[in-house]
């Protein structure tokens, strides 16, 4: 945020210096590259302010390590059955894994500490794309989180400090081998499935 706030304040400063010094001719030239210029920057800078908080709460999970603990084979209907997705139309389209992980981030002295398994997603690696809004290619259908003796649903919306053990019903599309998490603008880890 503060180095696009110095971009701007830096573009205005010249702006204003060159229209000052030039003569009428280029004041209008000015004025013409300046309205250029923001129509550019406008987008981009709106765009980038939207998505500000995003990156900031998926730093938690930068570099984040992965343990996995199983990835295996099960049936579509295993997840229908548990799925409050109202899209099962499209089961039969993906193969289906139950991933069982364990996500630790990276210790954070600033900025978010807390994490929403919910918010995972699955891409593609290399990423094909862009992935920002996570990859068609994947559907995690459940989320569980390990608690005391066994695997619980994971609460909407609930964040969690540390390092936590998630099973996922996770589809993918035949064809597909290596994947990774996205967690808001966050790649990490590797996953490799085999048909």
């Amino acid at each position: 945020m503060n180095k696009l706030l110095v971009l701007i304040a830096a573009f205005l400063i010249v702006f204003f210096m060159m229209f000052r010094a030039l003569p009428w001719w280029g004041s209008l030239l000015v004025i013409t590259v300046g309205v250029v210029s923001l129509k550019w920057l406008v987008p981009f800078a709106l765009d980038w302010i939207f998505r500000a908080p995003f990156r900031m709460k998926g730093k938690v999970l930068s570099g984040a390590t992965v343990t996995m603990h199983e990835i295996k084979t099960i049936e579509a209907t295993q997840i229908s059955d548990e799925s409050e997705d109202e899209d099962k139309t499209s089961d039969s389209q993906f193969n289906w894994y139950l991933i069982d992980v364990t996500i630790t981030p990276q210790p954070v002295s600033t900025g978010f500490r807390h994490w929403e398994p919910g918010e995972l997603s699955l891409i593609r690696k290399p990423a094909t794309a862009d992935t920002r809004d996570g990859d068609p290619a994947f559907r995690i259908a459940s989320c569980k989180v390990f608690m005391d003796e066994g695997f619980v649903d994971d609460d909407d919306g609930a964040k969690y400090f540390g390092p936590l053990r998630l099973q996922l019903h996770a589809g993918i599309q035949p064809g597909i081998r290596n994947a990774q998490f996205l967690y808001y603008f966050e790649r990490f880890g590797d996953l490799t499935f085999e048909d």
